[in-house]
């Protein structure tokens, strides 16, 4: 097998969910996401509040790296906090949970898997989205003795169960990948070959 180097967990957390790695935005898609880091940064800045008023010490954007079949496998964590002997990963998603996909759950199981690997200890493994129209209160919602504001939606995932074979996806890695999904046609990657093939035909 040759050398896969360098891969990013969203990367290989698309390529697991079945999405199309080599997607690549337009600059009005890129827009779009620079206007909602901001409400990313509050969400965050909102959940690292409850959690460090319950004793946590937090960490945003904490770096993970692991070397996997001779790739080194890298990103970032929203928030990762400990308290004691309880660890903590927090993926930050700005979408209303009924725009979330499978590949936000798969790159926060890449998360916990990475900790565990470097840490030898399971840390639990929480996604977070806005609720849009189902409500939300004032209040607090607790998942396993910690407190999270309930004005979010989350998924707790149970990084210990094996649902990504990570050395079996990263094997794939061999050279340019593509995927063909709906990422290729409804976000208008250039790169697919789906999109290729459709640009073909229409001319």
């Amino acid at each position: 097998m040759s050398d896969p180097g360098n891969l990013g967990i969203k990367k290989v957390a698309k390529f697991g969910s079945g999405k199309c790695p080599e997607f690549k935005p337009t600059r009005e898609f890129e827009e779009k996401l620079k206007e909602r880091e901001e409400l990313h940064d509050k969400i965050k800045g909102d959940i690292r509040k409850y959690l460090e008023d319950q004793g946590f010490v937090c960490n945003e954007e904490y770096e993970l790296s692991q070397t996997i079949n001779g790739a080194v496998l890298k990103g970032r964590a929203d928030l990762l906090c400990s308290r004691g002997n309880s660890y903590v990963i927090i993926e930050v998603k700005s979408s209303y949970i009924n725009r979330g996909r499978a590949m936000d759950l798969y790159q926060a199981y890449i998360y916990g898997y990475l900790y565990r690997k470097s840490n030898n200890v399971w840390p639990m493994v929480i996604v977070t989205y806005r609720l849009g129209s189902l409500g939300g209160g004032a209040g607090y919602v607790d998942i396993n003795g910690i407190r999270l504001p309930s004005k979010y939606f989350y998924v707790k995932l149970d990084p210990t169960s094996e649902w990504l074979r990570l050395e079996e996806v990263i094997s794939e890695f061999k050279g340019r990948t593509y995927i063909v999904s709906n990422d290729c046609d409804v976000c208008d990657n250039n790169a697919c070959p789906l999109k290729k093939v459709l640009q073909r035909q229409s001319t």
